[in-house]
């Protein structure tokens, strides 16, 4: 696997992580916040009501009085509303009054009217001048089936007669929660399909340098003259400056090696006559002689010293990183000059 793919894995692996993170974050306080404003608007409603009825709670007249008339008209209503996607046909509003004991004196589902409120949060608080709200299931095992409930303290000269609670099920909000999430899950999606493009474009970025440098590397392979690149990256600007110092030194060898296999038998022709002519000295031989064989060792002799001073100056011109004197030249002479030679 390329470090391009890595990279780009890697980009992808970690940009999900967060979009999850924040998905599951966002959906976990949903729940919370729409409940929330669920219940600011049943304490207004809450309230709004305990001051309609007020009189006729003080009255002992609720179920027999207005408000139940009202409310009765008010269940049976035909709401025809669409709230974005979703369509209200029927009130589902609850709607419970104690007096001053806690005793249910009025329920607009008409099936706990006497029962004793006085234990629960909402009735009980309320009471003693706190605020009063509570959530019950009314199957214990279904979740969806809790009801919000929010009093208000029914209060008349100052004093408190009643308490009104208003009740909401919370499963009127689950639609919109579901909504909520679905359309976070999609956009969350989306967004990570369209963070590929810079993920792609960041994997290239952060390895072109990387592949600039590979490329250097093959030329250098090839035996091409490449020419070292400039990086941006401190660590692999060193790894070039090293590469380009290893090719330099492998090429002076290279080159050396070459160059000794060619002067070798430059090096062996004078060796070997100043050996003859050395070992037919040792024979007795006209003076003459003895004279052409000592002239034969000192031109061999001569020879060598040549070829060392030669290598010496080859070593000095390798080390050499630029000319130490430049000077104009004709190109004519020195062409005419090589013509010449060759013919």
């Amino acid at each position: 696997m390329s470090i391009s793919v890595r990279i780009f894995l890697a980009y992808f692996v970690l940009v999900g992580i967060a979009i999850w993170f924040v998905m599951q974050s966002f959906n976990a306080e949903l729940v919370p916040g729409m409940r929330q404003s669920l219940e600011e608007v049943l304490i207004d409603t809450a309230n709004l009501l305990a001051e309609v009825v007020k009189d006729e709670v003080a009255q002992g007249a609720v179920s027999e009085g207005e408000f139940a008339a009202d409310m009765d008209a008010f269940l049976s209503r035909n709401i025809d509303a669409v709230i974005w996607f979703l369509k209200k046909r029927d009130p589902n509003m609850i709607v419970y009054i104690t007096d001053v004991t806690g005793t249910v004196i009025y329920d607009s589902r008409g099936r706990d009217t006497g029962r004793d409120y006085s234990g629960w949060n909402d009735v009980y608080l309320t009471l003693r001048g706190r605020y009063g709200a509570r959530t019950t299931r009314e199957d214990p095992n279904d979740e969806f089936s809790s009801i919000m409930y929010v009093a208000a303290p029914v209060t008349l000269d100052g004093r408190i007669v009643g308490v009104l609670t208003v009740g909401k099920p919370s499963i009127t909000v689950q639609p919109f929660v579901e909504a909520a999430a679905r359309n976070v899950r999609e956009k969350g999606i989306w967004l990570l399909l369209i963070s590929l493009l810079p993920g792609l474009f960041i994997a290239w970025w952060l390895t072109l340098s990387i592949r600039r440098l590979t490329r250097y590397a093959h030329a250098v392979q090839q035996g091409e003259r490449a020419q070292v690149p400039k990086l941006r990256e401190q660590e692999l600007a060193q790894l070039a400056a090293a590469m380009e110092g290893m090719r330099k030194e492998l090429e002076g060898r290279h080159y050396v090696e070459n160059y000794l296999h060619t002067l070798t038998p430059d090096l062996k022709s004078p060796l070997t006559a100043i050996q003859g002519a050395a070992e037919l000295l040792d024979e007795d031989m006209p003076w003459d002689r003895r004279q052409r064989f000592i002239s034969n060792i000192r031109n061999e002799s001569q020879r060598l010293r040549e070829v060392v001073d030669h290598l010496l100056n080859l070593a000095s011109l390798e080390k050499r990183r630029g000319l130490e004197q430049v000077e104009t030249i004709s190109l004519g002479p020195l062409v005419e000059g090589l013509c010449a030679d060759k013919s």
